[in-house]
């Protein structure tokens, strides 16, 4: 459908931006998905201005989804907060 591949697309510009980023992901995304490995501290501050599901906590891995109404806009707002905490001073 238009919407499928609508969210397909989101998902591939999700991984191709976040690349960039050099954040791991974990899996070829192939539909509307994208599981990646981040620090835990990482993931935690990023949930809290986004809404996602950790995907396996032991491994730090989580999954973002995109769906019909996920806009270049909204995958361009993420990947900027992403990287604000990426680059922000943390503890280890």
């Amino acid at each position: 459908s238009i919407n499928a591949e609508h969210s397909n697309r989101m998902a591939q510009l999700l991984y191709n931006e976040v690349s960039t980023l050099g954040v791991k992901v974990m899996y070829p995304v192939q539909v509307n998905s994208v599981f990646v490995q981040l620090p835990a501290e990482v993931w935690h501050a990023l949930q809290k201005e986004y809404f996602f599901y950790d995907w396996d906590e032991a491994q730090n891995v989580v999954r973002w989804m995109c769906s019909f109404d996920t806009t270049e806009e909204d995958i361009h707002a993420f990947t900027t907060a992403l990287k604000r905490i990426l680059e922000s001073p943390r503890t280890t």
